[in-house]
């Protein structure tokens, strides 16, 4: 399961750690989640340049 935001991620920490959005080991999850919501927006732009359908230029000639 892919684990969108950090209320899901903390959701799924065992009930040892402090799970208040003040403590320290929830903003380092916070930290986590938006470094891979920056990976996923990069692939998703990755994908529409790529894209047969959307490709110009440079693009389409390395495709072809």
């Amino acid at each position: 399961m892919a684990y969108e935001t950090t209320d899901q991620l903390i959701a799924e920490v065992a009930d040892h750690w402090n799970k208040k959005k003040d403590t320290v080991f929830y903003q380092l999850l916070v930290s986590y989640t938006s470094l891979l919501e920056i990976i996923r927006d990069v692939v998703e732009t990755f994908a529409v340049w790529s894209s047969l359908d959307n490709a110009k230029g440079t693009t389409i000639d390395l495709l072809g």
